[in-house]
């Protein structure tokens, strides 16, 4: 009897050919590396950019919210701004010229629009007050009217009178400039001297600030920012 036939031995795959596919499974895992480390990268660089962006824009944001909040302040008529007094003191005195001035502004209206003389001066008779003011004022009220006197009076364009009145049962003293148009300024000392406000008027209106920056405001013709919309606010003419 023939012995069986042995089945032919299965052929190993070339060893060239091996060789390629071994190759292209390394190159294609190299590849998938080198892919993740460049969609990593990719990704760091949006987050990175993302960041840098909010804070850009935070920073800007920062930026607008520093210039929008310089904004001038608008000086209180009874604050304790430009005065070197008490608070209480300084508004309590101001409160008063405050109201003594429009008393004496809406009487002059009146007597305007009656077509008749007005002849009252500012707080008191004129004669009466410099009577008592040139002898008691203390030196700061007094250097007050020669520089309004210097500043104003002296160029014939309006005139700086020194006034007093008893506020609370105490000498007050009170400088009041007026030009020949509506504007003046107005200084209010204590008894002994104490600056108690500086402003700058229009007719019956008052606003105080620094007192350098007032008597500044007789070489300007310039007005505090309270008194920017003073041909509206004014009662004059309504």
């Amino acid at each position: 009897m023939p012995s069986p036939r042995k089945k032919p031995a299965k052929k190993s795959a070339p060893k060239k050919i091996l060789s390629r596919i071994s190759k292209n499974v390394n190159t294609n895992k190299a590849a998938k590396k080198l892919t993740g480390k460049s969609n990593a990268k990719k990704s760091v660089s949006k987050t990175a950019s993302s960041k840098k962006s909010a804070s850009t824009k935070s920073a800007a944001k920062k930026t607008i919210r520093k210039t929008t909040s310089t904004k001038p302040i608008p000086s209180k008529a009874l604050s304790n701004e430009g005065s070197t007094g008490s608070s209480a003191r300084t508004s309590a005195v101001r409160a008063f010229y405050i109201d003594a001035l429009n008393d004496y502004v809406m009487e002059r209206y009146e007597a305007y629009k009656n077509g008749e003389e007005f002849e009252r001066d500012f707080i008191f008779d004129e004669n009466e007050t410099r009577s008592l003011t040139l002898a008691n004022a203390p030196d700061a009220a007094t250097e007050a009217l020669e520089f309004y006197k210097s500043a104003i009076e002296s160029k014939d364009i309006g005139s700086a009178k020194l006034f007093a009145a008893s506020v609370d049962g105490k000498p007050t003293y009170a400088v009041y400039t007026t030009t020949d148009g509506d504007d003046g300024w107005l200084e209010l000392y204590d008894e002994d001297g104490t600056l108690l406000g500086a402003a700058r008027t229009y007719l019956e209106l008052v606003a105080f600030g620094n007192l350098d920056d007032i008597r500044a405001m007789t070489e300007t013709g310039d007005y505090p920012i309270d008194l920017s919309d003073r041909m509206t606010k004014t009662l004059w003419g309504k």
